[in-house]
């Protein structure tokens, strides 16, 4: 039917904000480890661009003339905030596009004039916005801005205004990786491939418990009791002595005389055994 042809098509031009199966704050919070290396290259290298504007020439399409600094988009891009550079704006989209696959600016403007020229560009946290459906109040959508910690403007807020801040959607810049099945949300790589970094992860920390939890001793005196039967306490100041002298990487190579009787038995941590070429070029690779 025509309704059903006009409501299609409305929805398809207005695209309102909506939800997904991914979660963005878990996302966000996945910038540590080899995600983090990856994504904090990606974001130094968008922030070092050069941003530059450029009008189209009416006479040649091709032509390119650097757009005039009297223009008020010169002046936005080139001063996005009181705060914030163009580099600042742009390395902060490349972290949230990354992270949650969408990056939000928002471009705020007098909510009483439609035709208002934005004059301030904001990144936004994918994670700290809630989408609202569509109202006669925002027949585009919104977004309820939430904090998560009671610091910088949102410290202290009238009780009046509740928790949170309502932006009108048409207010927001959506950059988004495609998702396969909703239009108004990003799909995040961190979500498409969160199996293997779980895996990652829980190798990471099975080995890092094998370093903590683990008994793994390099050494072992062993004493002949027909030459020498020592009591517990020379037993302990024999190991203190053994661990100063010998132990660390400050004393490899160190020759160790065994005291009469005992033979000091070393297994394990020799170069060769420890993979000291492999695992420098792990090391390398990773970095």
């Amino acid at each position: 039917t025509k309704e059903s042809y006009d409501y299609l098509w409305g929805s398809l031009r207005i695209n309102a904000p909506g939800y997904s199966e991914q979660d963005p704050f878990t996302l966000s919070r996945s910038y540590h480890s080899i995600a983090y290396l990856a994504i904090n290259t990606l974001s130094t290298q968008a922030a070092m661009a050069d941003v530059d504007l450029y009008e189209q020439d009416s006479d040649d399409a091709k032509a390119r003339i650097p757009l005039s600094v009297q223009e008020d988009c010169h002046y936005l891009f080139h001063h996005p905030n009181e705060e914030e550079s163009i580099s600042d704006i742009v390395e902060q989209v490349c972290l949230q596009y990354s992270l949650t696959g969408t990056a939000l600016i928002w471009a705020p403007r007098d909510l009483s004039d439609p035709n208002a020229t934005p004059t301030e560009l904001y990144v936004i946290p994918t994670a700290s916005v809630i989408p609202q459906p569509i109202s006669p109040l925002y027949p585009r959508g919104a977004y309820l801005v939430q904090p998560w910690y009671p610091a910088g403007p949102y410290a202290q807020i009238p009780s009046s205004m509740g928790v949170g801040s309502m932006v009108p959607a048409e207010q927001i810049i959506r950059i988004k990786k495609p998702h396969p099945f909703f239009r108004w949300i990003g799909y995040s790589p961190l979500f498409a491939i969160s199996t293997q970094v779980d895996a990652a992860k829980q190798i990471d920390i099975s080995r890092m418990n094998a370093f903590t939890r683990g008994i793994d001793p390099s050494a072992i005196l062993s004493f002949d009791p027909t030459v020498s039967r020592p009591d517990e306490a020379q037993i302990r100041r024999l190991e203190a002595q053994i661990q100063a002298i010998w132990a660390g990487p400050q004393n490899a190579g160190r020759i160790v005389v065994a005291p009469a009787g005992a033979t000091l038995s070393s297994f394990g941590n020799r170069p060769i055994d420890m993979a000291y070429q492999e695992g420098w070029a792990q090391l390398l690779d990773f970095t």
